[in-house]
């Protein structure tokens, strides 16, 4: 899985000639509608979300049915609009769709946890490893839902897992340094910092 931002418009403009071949073709605004949300192109938010968040819409005015709609549209209004309820609606949506959607579940768990549903965030990010168990991504979020509920010792098992899966994961690493930091820690999280 390429993330880099030139990765990032590279698929874009396979969507978006996937869209000129058949404006129909619910899933290819799906897949702008994810790439426009991807971390490496939030470097222009302002510019670029409300594309993101009219792709999504456009999917769901083709088919509603979508799950993989309704989940980038609810990860999207949760990471730029803040709205937690509408959020949540739309993942539910999702899960109810394809509740065996690794993303899905990712995206529902970071919700839940940045809303101290701390538990409920364990089970869901949980539920998302046990369906993709070697996204790196998915092991990493769940090291730091970990923490965020106070499980550090589990949170550290976690990220060492994932290194295993991705040695050079940045966001694990940045997790690990605010694990150890909470242990007192600071020469190991120094060293983690770096590493990410």
């Amino acid at each position: 899985l390429k993330t880099g931002p030139s990765d990032v418009q590279a698929s874009i403009s396979y969507f978006e000639k996937a869209i000129a071949l058949d404006p129909s073709y619910a899933l290819a605004y799906v897949g702008i509608a994810d790439a426009y949300s991807a971390p490496a192109i939030e470097l222009r938010p302002a510019e670029v979300i409300p594309k993101a968040k009219a792709a999504a819409q456009k999917a769901l005015e083709i088919d509603d049915s979508l799950a993989e709609a309704h989940s980038v549209l609810g990860w999207i209004i949760f990471s730029s609009d803040w709205d937690w309820n509408a959020a949540e609606n739309q993942l539910k949506r999702a899960l109810e769709l394809d509740p065996s959607s690794g993303e899905s579940h990712q995206y529902y768990a970071h919700l839940l946890s940045n809303t101290g549903r701390h538990a409920e965030a364990l089970a869901e990010i949980k539920r998302a490893r046990e369906l993709e168990p070697l996204n790196a991504r998915i092991n990493a979020l769940e090291g730091q839902f970990l923490l965020h509920a106070g499980r550090t010792d589990e949170a550290l098992d976690r990220l060492q897992k994932t290194f295993e899966l991705d040695p050079n994961h940045p966001a694990a690493h940045g997790f690990a340094a605010s694990a150890y930091i909470e242990k007192g820690m600071f020469a190991e999280a120094i060293a983690e910092a770096r590493k990410g």
